[in-house]
């Protein structure tokens, strides 16, 4: 069985055309798909330009990955352009999976419809948190737009794998064939982290010098660096950012602010990671968009207590009394002073490490593995 997979994702590549991925869709990711029915895979994405850093390589065995014209344009939007790589693609699978939101992921919907091919939708954010939050007036108006597109999209779907429990599915509702699994995967959670976080607070309190992190890119205002910044000034600690991009915008907002910002950069080795998330007494994610957020749940396998906005799935995550409206640091600030005693932060440190649990590797394969072998099986009904 073929399988087409579609979305916007930005793939990378050298000189000797070796193909990477900007983001997740490694080598490794394909497993999903090839360990439960499909033979061969044929990926549509965007061209990204040339490898930056030290990207992952998107290559496997039985995966072709082909490049589409960006369709998220004035005139890609209004007509049927610029989409011949997705529509020969579709015609030469047996059946499609789209990753939304993408435009991408809607065209493939579009021709496999016509064409009476089984489409799966795997529904990983919200497009009018993005648009909403941070963009034009243009933008912001175009953002009811793109959730009605989107809605629409999904329940044209015969089945949606949703990255939440309850946020997705309520705002994209798909009433044939769904199921949800996280496309975080994590792999063990540091269970005895409690006395020695205790421990280092106690003694960073004291002094007034506590360590916040946050994890996301600066290539945009996604992830809402500057409502972090913001949220910590007039406080005497430390926030270390990890993620890629420039940070001169951020470094002179931090300067005007008087906070202490450590940018460290894109960090590829994920130990790397995990050992600055360690060193983290508090977690900060006041995201304007997401689905369900890999870096939060990853800082909160490790035990550190999170403090999120609203968006996206987060309210699935973040204990209940730590949520604030993205784009609130007047909030985020307020929810920073309330966690600072012992007893809070053992609570939060219990929520993250319980929470973090259902996310294991082995607790999602299953839910994932009976949606994909289902999905891919002759019995599953043609198109509607």
């Amino acid at each position: 069985m073929i399988i087409g997979f579609f979305s916007d994702h930005n793939f990378l590549t050298d000189e000797s055309e070796e193909i990477y991925t900007s983001g997740t869709l490694d080598s490794l990711f394909w497993k999903r798909y090839l360990d439960n029915g499909a033979h061969h895979v044929i990926a549509v994405g965007r061209y990204g330009g040339a490898v930056r850093g030290r990207p992952k390589s998107a290559s496997a065995a039985n995966v072709s990955i082909r490049f589409s014209e960006s369709l998220s344009s004035p005139l890609g939007l209004i007509g049927f352009l610029n989409d011949d790589v997705i529509k020969e693609t579709v015609r030469e699978v047996d059946k499609v999976i789209v990753r939304l939101p993408s435009e991408i992921g809607n065209r493939a919907i579009h021709h496999a419809k016509r064409l009476g091919i089984p489409v799966a939708c795997e529904v990983v954010a919200c497009p009018k948190d993005a648009l909403q939050f941070h963009g034009s007036l243009s933008a912001k108006l175009y953002s009811h737009f793109a959730a009605y597109r989107m809605k629409r999209y999904v329940g044209q779907c015969d089945a949606a794998l949703y990255v939440t429990q309850v946020e997705l599915q309520r705002r994209y509702p798909n009433i044939r064939f769904v199921a949800s699994a996280s496309n975080v995967e994590l792999h063990e959670i540091k269970k005895d982290c409690m006395a020695e976080r205790l421990s280092r607070f106690r003694k960073r309190v004291s002094k007034g010098e506590l360590t916040f992190g946050l994890v996301g890119t600066l290539q945009n205002k996604s992830k809402g660096v500057d409502i972090a910044i913001k949220a910590l000034a007039g406080k005497n600690h430390k926030l270390v950012v990890i993620g890629r991009g420039s940070h001169n915008e951020y470094t002179e907002l931090a300067e005007n602010l008087g906070v202490n910002v450590d940018f460290k950069g894109f960090i590829n080795q994920k130990e790397v990671v995990f050992s600055e998330l360690d060193d983290v007494d508090i977690y900060l994610q006041p995201s304007f968009q997401e689905g369900l957020s890999r870096s939060t749940l990853e800082a909160m396998s490790r035990g550190c207590p999170v403090l999120t906005s609203s968006a996206g799935g987060f309210a699935e995550i973040t204990h209940p009394e730590f949520l604030h409206n993205p784009g609130d640091h007047k909030t985020l600030s307020a929810d920073i002073d309330k966690a600072l005693t012992e007893q809070t932060l053992q609570k939060l440190i219990f929520h993250s490490l319980k929470t973090s649990e259902k996310y294991l590797r082995a607790n999602l394969n299953a839910k994932r593995i009976f949606f994909y072998k289902t999905f891919f099986s002759e019995e599953f009904p043609r198109s509607l």
